[in-house]
């Protein structure tokens, strides 16, 4: 599910903020036919870049595509050398497939917090909710702590099968309180989501202008 709305963010990012119009001035002071870096880049006129956001999309885009093609091959390599027979649940697996088994549960813990951290940092300092919706995670919290709590009572379940769940629900469940503690400051200081003013009786840039007759 991440991946695919990882892959639809990508396909449906804004195109005014994928690319940049840059218009590059000469140096002041300098004489017109100064052939100096900053006014031989100013002669040339503007050109299109890509914004630092776009680039960093896509960088993460690679990263994410390789780790997930490493993890796909080195799991099927890992699964088809094990020596037991398909469908034994009494032989122990060999430590080979123990400790991938252990390094895929605590990579994912560790990405868990890389996911959060950035968005609990952002929300921190903003001091609004922004786009973040607290009755999504009114039910994804509680949601959490039930999903670790059923993968944790099965039998012979190792802890790094739950610890991923377990470190989504606290970071989100911080960033629940977080955002219940701005909404209260948003009412109080008479401002929306976003840090705009609310509407002053009743009326805001959707109101229409001209009233029924």
């Amino acid at each position: 599910m991440f991946s695919g709305i990882f892959v639809l963010y990508l396909l449906y990012f804004p195109v005014h903020l994928k690319f940049v119009t840059i218009k590059p001035q000469p140096h002041p002071g300098h004489a017109p036919e100064c052939d100096c870096e900053t006014c031989e880049l100013a002669r040339k006129g503007e050109y299109v870049e890509s914004t630092s956001e776009w680039k960093m999309s896509v960088v993460l885009a690679c990263v994410v595509a390789a780790h997930f093609l490493i993890s796909l091959f080195t799991t099927f390599f890992v699964v088809l050398t094990d020596d037991r027979e398909l469908g034994d649940n009494t032989t122990p697996p060999n430590r080979r497939v123990t400790a991938w088994a252990t390094f895929l549960g605590l990579s994912s813990t560790m990405l868990c917090l890389v996911q959060y951290t950035p968005q609990l940092y952002r929300t921190w300092h903003a001091k609004t909710v922004g786009s973040l919706s607290i009755p999504m995670m009114c039910i994804q919290t509680p949601g959490a702590v039930l999903m670790v709590l059923s993968i944790a009572l099965r039998e012979g379940t190792d802890w790094t099968s739950w610890a991923t769940y377990a470190a989504a629900g606290i970071m989100q469940g911080m960033l629940l309180l977080m955002c219940l503690r701005w909404k209260r400051r948003q009412t109080k200081l008479g401002i929306d989501d976003y840090g705009r003013p609310l509407a002053v009786n009743g009326h805001d840039e959707r109101t229409p202008l001209l009233g029924p007759n």
